[in-house]
């Protein structure tokens, strides 16, 4: 566990003086620089190696067939929702995008298969009606495809859903409908667990040990007062890895392994000389967060419910320090199929 200094329901200042200490030192060490890499963080190239971009086609699962049927109604309200509604055309154009590149993949892995697109959501009669329509489309939609996550039978059909179901949460947010932050519930290792689920929930660890020491070095270097919306996205970048951190240790400890020892400090990647240059340090922390929670996912089943709402969040919070959507938050190898 780390020695960090507590806090309670917002980031302290012992908090914060500990992050500008902490990027002190890290900056006098040897081998803390910019350019330099955590070698105990899975990271987006190891999270897209680990948990295995390339499916196997010959035999897809039926939930990859639910998917699509799913993303064809989507297609058909925002093609629908486009050519009727002109002042909503731009919104929904971008929502379109989203769901034919989800379809375009889930289309490329079921080759030959052919799955009838789900009834498409009603139509609104009136114009003001449209962004209710949507929103209660898209958080449906994303629901539906967060359950298909969690039933389907892991790995790389599990990743790809988790992924779809983040990227719909995103774009989501992204367009004004508001898709609020659900905590992660610790993870309970039952019986079942094997010894590669342990071993990523232990990865999974040691990042979320290093991005909690990362948001105290990015709290170290924003301002309260001269930015409070880049301090508040710090503040619940923080609190959320510590949540985090503390509910992968208990789940290891009380399925009676050790967990992963925090480094005493970690690589800093990044120049954090502006708001802008913390804010892309926080984006790229959560981008990471992203692809090891994407990774868990298809390591096995105890951690799902667990990975699956991580990836979400991150996701989200990404929005919070200037991020875009992604069309595969987390699985991003997977918009080169």
């Amino acid at each position: 566990m780390s020695s960090r200094p507590k806090v309670s329901t917002v980031l302290d200042r012992r908090g914060f003086l500990y992050g500008s200490f902490a990027l002190l030192s890290c900056l006098g060490a040897a081998g803390c620089s910019a350019d330099s890499v955590n070698p105990n963080s899975p990271g987006r190239a190891g999270s897209a190696a680990s948990g295995g971009a390339t499916p196997n086609v010959a035999t897809p699962e039926p939930s990859l067939a639910t998917a699509l049927g799913l993303v064809g109604g989507q297609n058909a309200f925002f093609n629908q929702i486009s050519s009727r509604f002109p002042k909503h055309k731009a919104k929904a154009d971008r929502l379109l995008r989203m769901n034919q590149a989800h379809q375009a993949l889930l289309e490329t892995v079921l080759s030959s298969e052919v799955s009838a697109p789900t009834k498409a959501s009603e139509l609104p009669v009136r114009s003001r009606e449209v962004d209710s329509a949507i929103r209660s489309s898209l958080k449906a939609h994303h629901a539906k495809l967060h359950a298909l996550a969690l039933e389907s039978d892991g790995g790389w059909t599990a990743r790809a859903l988790a992924s779809i179901s983040a990227s719909v949460a995103q774009y989501a947010e992204h367009v004004g409908v508001a898709f609020p932050l659900k905590p992660t519930q610790a993870p309970n290792l039952d019986t079942s667990v094997t010894p590669t689920e342990l071993d990523a929930l232990q990865r999974a660890l040691a990042y979320e040990h290093a991005a909690l020491w990362w948001y105290g070095v990015l709290g170290g270097q924003t301002s309260a007062s001269s930015d409070p919306g880049l301090f508040q996205a710090i503040s619940a970048g923080y609190l959320a890895h510590r949540t985090q951190r503390d509910q992968l240790v208990a789940a290891l400890t009380d399925g009676g392994e050790s967990p992963v020892a925090a480094n005493a400090a970690y690589p800093i990647r990044w120049r954090l000389n502006t708001p802008k240059q913390v804010a892309s340090a926080s984006r790229d922390i959560e981008q990471d967060c992203a692809s090891t929670s994407a990774w868990l996912v298809s390591e096995g089943s105890s951690t799902r419910s667990w990975s699956t709402r991580a990836l979400i969040n991150a996701a989200i919070r990404e929005l919070a320090v200037q991020g875009i959507p992604e069309n595969f938050p987390g699985a991003s190898e997977l918009a080169d199929r």
